[in-house]
């Protein structure tokens, strides 16, 4: 959908409710492991992203959550790591790092991937880092060696994938394709002007789902 549209709080509301739900049945602390992860293609968008979680803290505020990116110190990373983070808020270089080289992240409890505006993710090419991060995360999850996760793509089934995007185009159709076999596309579709059924004296542009 379009930009201002609110995509940040469309995937980070359900991403709240789904842990206010896991809360409710086992107490959620920064040792239980990471829950879920968000990439994003820069450094601003990271931090963006983590102010959205600021402001909805209160409504499971035993959450640990953290943004891993560029400008920040390695070693400080590498601390928030060992503590623990239940949600990992992260450009894919950065994450692609410390899967190779930060030990003791504990993905056993991973249960959504989000890929936050995944149209600049490709024009900045980001691609590559995205899919061997899911290599090196699956491997760690089960055990498996690089062959078998590419054999093998009902693996990213065991998890939510979200691919959020400001634009659909072929590369997008495709990405979606590898990471979500059977996705759903959600979102809006601005009218073309001879299928408007109405104009408004303010003329406001009409959105069809």
């Amino acid at each position: 959908s379009e930009t201002g549209s609110g995509k940040t709080l469309a995937y980070i509301i359900p991403l709240y409710q789904n842990l206010i739900e896991i809360n409710e049945f086992e107490k959620i602390n920064r040792k239980n492991g990471v829950y879920s992860i968000i990439f994003s293609p820069t450094h601003e968008l990271c931090l963006q992203i983590e102010k959205t979680f600021d402001k909805l803290r209160s409504c499971c505020i035993n959450v640990v959550y953290g943004a891993l990116m560029g400008g920040q110190k390695i070693e400080t990373e590498k601390k928030k790591l060992r503590k623990g983070l239940n949600v990992i808020i992260t450009t894919p270089g950065r994450l692609l790092y410390h899967l190779q080289n930060t030990e003791n992240i504990n993905f056993t409890t991973l249960k959504m991937i989000i890929i936050d505006e995944a149209d600049l993710m490709l024009d900045l090419g980001f691609e590559k880092d995205i899919k061997e991060c899911f290599k090196l995360i699956i491997q760690k999850c089960d055990n498996l060696n690089e062959n078998e996760i590419e054999l093998n793509p009902e693996l990213f089934k065991k998890f939510k994938i979200f691919l959020i995007s400001a634009t659909i185009d072929n590369r997008i159709r495709k990405m979606s394709n590898y990471f979500m076999k059977g996705f759903k596309a959600i979102g809006f579709e601005k009218e073309d002007e001879k299928d408007k059924l109405m104009e408004t004296e303010n003329n406001y542009e009409l959105f069809k789902v």
